[in-house]
């Protein structure tokens, strides 16, 4: 169960940028509400395109812009390292043709993050 945190400007247009540093967790549950789509679905089986989408970026944004290890997210969202592994691959080759549906969910991510501040880890 995620815990109750302050509401992200980018769901709640209106409200003032956060001066409270953006943690893994927060950017998930942020990112999660922006897309509608649950914690849940996101640990389960599920091959459904938006699902899938949300889970790509969520996968990659916590390794690269929060450094987190493969087995870490893999943790946090119930999947192996090496799929986590295969998702940051798929969306650094997406970002790199500038795949639409891709840039579409992870601009939304950059929104959030843009909200915040939060220390880059590389």
């Amino acid at each position: 169960m995620m815990p109750v945190m302050k509401p992200s400007p980018y769901v709640f247009p209106g409200l003032p940028e956060s001066t409270v540093p953006l943690s893994a967790n927060m950017f998930l549950y942020n990112y999660l509400q922006a897309t509608g789509v649950s914690l849940r679905a996101i640990q389960e089986l599920n091959r459904k395109k938006k699902i899938v989408e949300v889970r790509t970026v969520i996968m990659y944004v916590l390794r690269e812009h929060f450094g987190m290890m493969d087995y870490e997210i893999g943790d946090i969202l119930k999947k192996d390292r090496t799929t986590v592994c295969y998702h940051v691959n798929k969306m650094n080759t997406r970002l790199s043709v500038n795949d639409p549906m891709s840039l579409d969910y992870y601009n939304k991510a950059l929104t959030i993050l843009n909200r915040y501040s939060y220390e880059e880890n590389h």
